[in-house]
């Protein structure tokens, strides 16, 4: 349980005053109850404040007043020190009119400042035993003196005075604190406080509790103060249920478990209990409370399981997501009603252009998916199958679930509100083997069949460079074949072919693993080999080489150390051309090289040319 109030202004050291004390702190306009109070006293050193208008002091030789009327308010205090025609002794009265800003601390008299906890007065009067008065104001910043409205008149050791409403802002609720102080040095003390436990006697204690006065209440003032309560009772007690609280005068709270919130207006209260995972929250209540009432609102949350997510299964074909909630409160041994087992339900929306929201009550329509036992794990999870995938081609496709905590009577559970995920297929196909362009009168190219269950199609590239860039949205060609002509193809071109599956998902870019015809347009002047395309490359990267004449062709990829790595070509005759292949990276042995520099060399009858290539896995 805890209380709920305004916040407390920071502790100041200053001057030890002697104080007659009344704390009032206004609250919100709420309903009244007959007609408002009114006192009017004459201001002429009389006592007559009447039994509704008397306060107790923390010091018992001293007592405070306070009443009202529709125009004044009218405060007086008596004890020994009242009559001690002192300058160094004073009385202060600050007042709070309500919503505005205000000071968390008083003016300084001598070493000693109030600091309030849960006022923040904007207007202050000073009266010297002496005789002399002051009013300030404040301004956001500080005190300023200002013109001083008030009257007063002294008998003895008791003083009264009067302080126009209209001189404080005509305030209908408001907070009041009214104590003398003793600012002599040496003898610094602050007591006479009203109520009487606003403070303890002393040097420059802080103002800890206040009294709420109502301007519109009927009670007299000593009555009238004593403000309403508000208990929050959540069931269970575990965990601290969120909630929040409405009522009068746009007054709103919030916060969590078992509260108690104090020092209310009169009017009419609202209860909402907010979401809470794993649970069913209560219907809003709605409550009047009168002056000095209590009213309580008991919530009793449901043990309803929820999903916290429905989530895809990253880096898979699709056709699952991962289900997660969290335990009910009933997955507890030592709960009156245990439960055994969750149950995992999903719609059937066979034929169903969208998913609805509903389910029956006997769950027409679902199909059972399978039981997590229960075993008071905090979180769970399940993965479970959906009814198909979301894809670029098709579009989203929702699977709905239904999550049921089953008891070990099979008909007491608790059934949580349909949720809904997808599946993607995360993994692209994988790329073309096997490719291979023949080049002539148009080009020829083929390649192996796609081993992916989910493929659809291929798509093929065409530039004019080896690794050229391609543009996905614009292949030259599809086809769901493993062959084709591109009939206005050259010599001078290159190809790059993927896999494209069912979900949208493309493969890596395959270049030819072989290429027979000669290529590359018109011969070539010289014979020489040509920088590798990318480089640095990983995994593969393609090899290109120019001969000015037919001759017999070796080529090899070797190691800094001379190491013989990978036989690319072994002594073929070529026509006179442009030719390019594809290292994939791999040895003699089928094995991926590591990461380093290699050298590759071209022998071309009696020409030899080397360039160094570069691999990073």
């Amino acid at each position: 349980m805890f209380n709920i109030r305004h916040a407390r202004g920071d502790h100041h050291r200053g001057s030890v005053w002697l104080l007659c004390v009344i704390l009032a702190v206004l609250t919100p306009p709420g309903s009244s109850f007959g007609d408002p109070y009114v006192h009017t006293i004459v201001i002429d050193g009389t006592n007559d404040f009447n039994s509704g208008d008397i306060f107790t002091s923390t010091s018992g030789s001293y007592t405070a007043y306070l009443t009202w009327d529709a125009t004044h308010f009218y405060i007086g205090c008596e004890g020994p020190d009242v009559g001690a025609n002192d300058p160094q002794r004073r009385l202060l009265v600050y007042i709070d009119p309500g919503p505005g800003p205000g000071a968390a601390s008083g003016l300084i008299y001598n070493t000693q400042s109030p600091s309030f906890s849960d006022i923040l007065p904007k207007y202050h009067f000073a009266w010297q035993t002496s005789g002399a008065s002051q009013f300030w104001e404040w301004t956001g910043s500080s005190w300023s003196t200002t013109t001083d409205p008030s009257s007063f008149a002294v008998s003895g050791n008791f003083v009264e005075l009067s302080l126009p409403l209209g001189a404080v802002d005509d305030p209908t609720t408001f907070g009041l604190a009214m104590f003398m102080i003793n600012e002599a040095s040496l003898f610094e003390w602050t007591y006479a406080g009203m109520p009487d436990d606003a403070f303890t006697d002393g040097y420059d204690p802080d103002v800890i509790t206040h009294f709420a006065g109502n301007l519109s209440s009927s009670l007299p003032p000593n009555q009238s103060g004593i403000l309403g309560t508000v208990v929050i009772d959540a069931e269970p007690d575990t965990p601290a249920f969120p909630w929040q609280m409405t009522g009068p005068d746009s007054y709103l709270a919030t916060g969590a478990g078992d509260s108690t919130l104090i020092d209310l207006a009169p009017g009419s209260y609202t209860a909402t209990w907010l979401a809470a995972a794993g649970w069913q929250a209560p219907e809003p209540e709605t409550q009047t409370l009168v002056e000095g009432g209590v009213l309580t609102f008991v919530g009793s949350y449901g043990a309803v399981p929820s999903f916290t997510s429905i989530a895809d299964i990253p880096g898979d074909q699709g056709g699952r997501v991962r289900l997660v909630w969290n335990r009910v409160a009933h997955d507890d041994p030592l709960d009156p009603v245990v439960v055994t087992a969750y149950e995992v339900y999903r719609r059937d929306d066979t034929g169903l252009e969208s998913p609805g929201s509903g389910f029956a009550d006997k769950l027409a329509g679902w199909d059972w998916v399978d039981s997590v036992p229960a075993h008071g794990d905090p979180v769970y999870q399940f993965v479970a199958p959906t009814l198909c995938d979301s894809t670029i081609t098709w579009g989203m496709c929702w699977s709905v679930f239904l999550l049921r905590a089953v008891t070990a009577d099979p008909y007491l559970f608790y059934a949580s509100a349909p949720d809904s995920g997808y599946a993607v297929d995360n993994l692209p196909p994988n790329a073309p083997s096997g490719f291979a362009v023949a080049y002539g009168n148009g080009n020829d190219l083929s390649w192996e069949p796609s081993i992916d269950t989910d493929f659809r199609y291929f798509k093929v590239y065409r530039g004019t460079t080896p690794g050229f860039e391609i543009d996905p949205e614009h292949p030259l060609h599809t086809t769901i074949d493993e062959a084709w002509t591109d009939a206005t193809g050259t010599y001078d071109h290159h190809y790059l072919i993927t896999a494209v599956d069912s979900a949208g998902n493309e493969s890596p870019l395959a270049a030819p693993a072989t290429m027979t015809g000669a290529g590359g347009g018109s011969t070539p002047p010289t014979t020489r080999l040509r920088q590798n395309v990318p480089n640095p490359f990983n995994p593969a990267t393609t090899i290109a080489f120019d001969l000015a004449r037919e001759t017999r062709v070796e080529l090899a990829v070797y190691d800094l150390s001379g190491g013989l790595v990978r036989r690319l070509m072994d002594g073929e005759t070529l026509d006179a051309g442009t030719r390019s292949l594809l290292w994939d990276g791999r040895d003699d042995a089928g094995r991926l090289v590591t990461t380093g520099i290699y050298l590759l060399r071209l022998m071309a009858g009696e020409r030899s040319d080397s360039r160094r290539i570069a691999l990073i896995r």
